[in-house]
Protein backbone atom coordinates (compact mmCIF):
# COMPACT_ATOMS: atom_id res chain seq x y z
CA UNK A 1 0.00 0.00 0.00
CA UNK A 2 1.17 3.10 -1.04
CA UNK A 3 1.56 6.08 1.34
CA UNK A 4 -0.70 8.12 -0.83
CA UNK A 5 -3.63 5.69 -0.78
CA UNK A 6 -2.76 5.53 3.16
CA UNK A 7 -2.78 9.21 3.28
CA UNK A 8 -6.37 9.32 1.50
CA UNK A 9 -7.31 6.88 3.91
CA UNK A 10 -6.35 8.59 6.67
CA UNK A 11 -8.23 11.26 5.83
CA UNK A 12 -11.25 10.17 5.32
CA UNK A 13 -11.14 8.61 8.69
CA UNK A 14 -10.43 11.88 10.38
CA UNK A 15 -13.18 13.51 8.14
CA UNK A 16 -15.78 10.31 9.32
CA UNK A 17 -14.34 10.55 12.89
CA UNK A 18 -15.03 14.50 13.33
CA UNK A 19 -18.60 14.48 11.76
CA UNK A 20 -19.82 11.47 13.83
CA UNK A 21 -18.23 13.44 16.97
CA UNK A 22 -20.06 16.91 15.86
CA UNK A 23 -23.25 14.87 15.33
CA UNK A 24 -23.48 11.91 17.91
CA UNK A 25 -20.70 13.00 20.77
CA UNK A 26 -20.61 16.67 21.37
CA UNK A 27 -24.50 17.63 20.45
CA UNK A 28 -25.95 20.82 21.31
CA UNK A 29 -27.34 18.61 24.49
CA UNK A 30 -23.70 18.71 25.82
CA UNK A 31 -22.58 22.13 25.01
CA UNK A 32 -25.61 23.91 26.35
CA UNK A 33 -24.88 21.69 29.49
CA UNK A 34 -21.19 22.88 29.48
CA UNK A 35 -22.18 26.58 29.18
CA UNK A 36 -25.40 26.41 31.24
CA UNK A 37 -23.77 27.73 34.52
CA UNK A 38 -21.46 30.27 32.70
CA UNK A 39 -23.77 32.04 29.85
CA UNK A 40 -27.09 32.93 29.07
CA UNK A 41 -29.32 30.79 26.96
CA UNK A 42 -29.00 33.58 24.32
CA UNK A 43 -25.28 33.60 24.20
CA UNK A 44 -25.35 29.59 23.99
CA UNK A 45 -27.52 30.35 21.26
CA UNK A 46 -25.34 32.57 19.67
CA UNK A 47 -22.48 29.79 20.02
CA UNK A 48 -24.57 27.17 18.28
CA UNK A 49 -25.26 29.36 15.85
CA UNK A 50 -21.72 29.84 14.81
CA UNK A 51 -20.90 26.89 14.88
CA UNK A 52 -23.44 25.72 12.61
CA UNK A 53 -23.04 28.79 10.49
CA UNK A 54 -19.05 27.45 10.35
CA UNK A 55 -19.17 23.95 10.55
CA UNK A 56 -18.07 23.47 6.72
CA UNK A 57 -14.65 25.49 7.37
CA UNK A 58 -14.10 22.71 10.19
CA UNK A 59 -14.08 20.10 7.94
CA UNK A 60 -11.90 22.13 4.86
CA UNK A 61 -9.50 22.54 7.57
CA UNK A 62 -8.71 19.13 8.51
CA UNK A 63 -6.39 18.06 5.62
CA UNK A 64 -4.58 21.54 5.42
CA UNK A 65 -4.11 20.73 9.56
CA UNK A 66 -3.04 17.28 8.72
CA UNK A 67 -1.08 17.68 5.87
CA UNK A 68 0.85 20.53 7.67
CA UNK A 69 1.11 17.98 11.01
CA UNK A 70 3.09 15.54 8.20
CA UNK A 71 5.16 18.34 6.80
CA UNK A 72 6.19 19.50 10.36
CA UNK A 73 7.34 15.99 11.82
CA UNK A 74 9.36 15.11 8.22
CA UNK A 75 10.92 18.64 8.38
CA UNK A 76 12.12 17.89 12.21
CA UNK A 77 13.63 14.29 10.68
CA UNK A 78 14.53 15.49 7.00
CA UNK A 79 16.61 18.02 9.17
CA UNK A 80 18.26 15.32 10.83
CA UNK A 81 19.27 13.56 7.76
CA UNK A 82 20.63 16.41 6.37
CA UNK A 83 22.87 17.15 9.78
CA UNK A 84 24.00 13.70 9.65
CA UNK A 85 24.73 13.57 5.63
CA UNK A 86 22.78 10.44 4.84
CA UNK A 87 22.71 10.81 0.89
CA UNK A 88 19.87 7.86 0.36
CA UNK A 89 17.09 9.33 1.77
CA UNK A 90 14.93 11.99 0.52
CA UNK A 91 12.23 14.25 1.69
CA UNK A 92 9.67 12.07 0.10
CA UNK A 93 10.49 8.71 1.44
CA UNK A 94 10.67 10.12 5.23
CA UNK A 95 7.26 11.75 3.87
CA UNK A 96 6.35 8.57 3.00
CA UNK A 97 7.54 6.78 6.43
CA UNK A 98 5.96 9.47 8.44
CA UNK A 99 2.36 8.94 6.31
CA UNK A 100 2.32 5.42 7.54
CA UNK A 101 3.42 5.80 10.86
CA UNK A 102 0.71 9.01 12.04
CA UNK A 103 -1.59 6.03 11.35
CA UNK A 104 -1.64 4.72 14.56
CA UNK A 105 -2.59 8.37 15.98
CA UNK A 106 -6.47 7.04 14.06
CA UNK A 107 -6.39 4.38 17.19
CA UNK A 108 -7.30 5.97 20.29
CA UNK A 109 -9.69 8.70 18.21
CA UNK A 110 -11.72 5.42 17.17
CA UNK A 111 -11.79 3.64 20.75
CA UNK A 112 -12.31 7.42 22.05
CA UNK A 113 -15.71 7.82 19.39
CA UNK A 114 -16.66 3.98 20.30
CA UNK A 115 -16.27 5.08 24.44
CA UNK A 116 -18.74 7.88 24.16
CA UNK A 117 -21.06 6.55 21.80
CA UNK A 118 -21.61 3.53 24.58
CA UNK A 119 -21.66 5.87 27.84
CA UNK A 120 -24.47 7.73 28.19
CA UNK A 121 -23.39 9.78 31.32
CA UNK A 122 -20.70 12.14 30.30
CA UNK A 123 -19.35 15.88 29.75
CA UNK A 124 -18.04 17.92 27.24
CA UNK A 125 -15.31 18.15 29.84
CA UNK A 126 -14.78 14.49 29.54
CA UNK A 127 -14.91 14.24 25.92
CA UNK A 128 -11.53 17.09 25.68
CA UNK A 129 -9.91 15.40 28.42
CA UNK A 130 -10.18 11.88 27.97
CA UNK A 131 -7.48 9.49 25.30
CA UNK A 132 -7.24 6.19 25.59
CA UNK A 133 -3.43 5.38 27.10
CA UNK A 134 -2.64 8.31 28.60
CA UNK A 135 -1.15 9.44 31.78
CA UNK A 136 -3.75 12.07 32.05
CA UNK A 137 -5.99 8.85 32.58
CA UNK A 138 -4.55 8.62 35.81
CA UNK A 139 -5.46 11.89 37.71
CA UNK A 140 -8.98 14.30 37.62
CA UNK A 141 -7.96 16.66 34.88
CA UNK A 142 -10.52 19.13 36.90
CA UNK A 143 -7.89 19.24 39.93
CA UNK A 144 -4.79 19.63 37.68
CA UNK A 145 -3.23 22.99 36.59
CA UNK A 146 -4.76 23.80 33.23
CA UNK A 147 -0.71 23.92 31.95
CA UNK A 148 -0.13 20.74 33.38
CA UNK A 149 -3.08 18.73 31.17
CA UNK A 150 -1.12 18.68 27.83
CA UNK A 151 2.30 17.86 29.03
CA UNK A 152 0.77 14.88 30.98
CA UNK A 153 -1.86 14.14 28.44
CA UNK A 154 1.17 13.74 26.04
CA UNK A 155 2.39 11.00 27.39
CA UNK A 156 0.67 8.06 26.11
CA UNK A 157 1.41 4.89 24.77
CA UNK A 158 0.19 5.86 21.03
CA UNK A 159 3.22 8.70 21.22
CA UNK A 160 6.11 5.47 21.90
CA UNK A 161 4.11 3.56 19.29
CA UNK A 162 4.60 6.44 16.39
CA UNK A 163 8.22 6.36 17.82
CA UNK A 164 8.96 3.31 17.13
CA UNK A 165 7.01 2.75 14.00
CA UNK A 166 8.97 5.75 12.68
CA UNK A 167 11.99 4.08 13.23
CA UNK A 168 11.53 1.04 11.72
CA UNK A 169 10.16 2.63 8.58
CA UNK A 170 13.50 4.56 8.47
CA UNK A 171 15.61 1.73 9.41
CA UNK A 172 15.67 0.34 5.57
CA UNK A 173 17.50 3.97 4.90
CA UNK A 174 19.81 3.36 7.47
CA UNK A 175 21.73 -0.05 6.78
CA UNK A 176 18.88 -1.85 9.27
CA UNK A 177 19.93 -0.48 12.32
CA UNK A 178 16.97 0.25 14.82
CA UNK A 179 19.38 1.56 17.43
CA UNK A 180 20.62 4.52 14.84
CA UNK A 181 17.02 4.71 13.58
CA UNK A 182 15.73 5.02 16.84
CA UNK A 183 18.29 8.01 17.99
CA UNK A 184 17.27 9.77 14.79
CA UNK A 185 13.63 9.75 15.71
CA UNK A 186 15.15 11.13 19.69
CA UNK A 187 16.98 13.60 18.49
CA UNK A 188 14.80 14.96 15.82
CA UNK A 189 11.19 14.08 16.86
CA UNK A 190 11.63 14.21 19.80
CA UNK A 191 13.33 17.09 20.30
CA UNK A 192 10.39 18.69 18.27
CA UNK A 193 7.95 17.33 20.35
CA UNK A 194 9.32 18.55 23.35
CA UNK A 195 9.46 22.21 21.91
CA UNK A 196 6.00 21.82 20.58
CA UNK A 197 4.90 20.67 24.12
CA UNK A 198 6.28 24.01 26.08
CA UNK A 199 4.86 26.36 23.32
CA UNK A 200 1.44 25.25 24.16
CA UNK A 201 2.43 24.80 27.92
CA UNK A 202 3.39 28.50 27.55
CA UNK A 203 0.50 29.89 25.93
CA UNK A 204 -1.68 28.19 28.51
CA UNK A 205 0.04 29.76 31.23
CA UNK A 206 -0.21 33.29 29.37
CA UNK A 207 -3.83 32.79 28.07
CA UNK A 208 -5.74 31.12 31.33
Amino acid sequence: MTSKIVLAISLFILILLTWYTKTEIVTEREIVNFYSTQLSYEQIEQILAGQKKWEWLGYLFIPIFYLLKLSLVTLCVYTGILLLNIKNISWNKIFGVVVIADMIFLIPSIIKMAWFTFKSDYTLEDVQYFLPGSMLNIFDPKLLEPWLIYPIQSLNIWELAFWIALAVGLKKYLDGDFYRSMSLVAGTYGAGLVIWVVFVTFLTLNFT
